[in-house]
């Protein structure tokens, strides 16, 4: 199991950045049962003019896991199959 986590910060006048990054990863406890995690986000705070405010948030997952089912006799592709999947995410306050 491996896992860590990063943030950095920034700021220059009326505009904050944060941008982070979050990794896990393990091999399971029996074939083909691991899991791979990805995730990054970068937040934007800004002063537009005094009393407006802008947020917005990007957020992005990868994720790849091993999966246990095809792992069986007759279950599948065998042990080498995996289930991938990547989200995008924007939000605003």
């Amino acid at each position: 199991m491996l896992g860590n986590e990063n943030q950095a910060v920034g700021m220059y006048g009326p505009v904050m950045l944060i941008v982070g990054n979050l990794m896990y990863r393990t091999n399971g406890y029996r074939a083909n049962s691991h899991s791979d995690s990805d995730i990054y986000s970068a937040l934007i705070h800004a002063r537009v003019i005094p009393g407006l405010n802008v947020q917005p948030e990007f957020r992005r997952r990868e994720t790849d896991i091993g999966d246990v089912e095809s792992a069986r006799p007759g279950g599948g592709d065998g042990p080498t199959k995996l289930m991938s999947k990547a989200t995008n995410a924007v939000s605003r306050r």
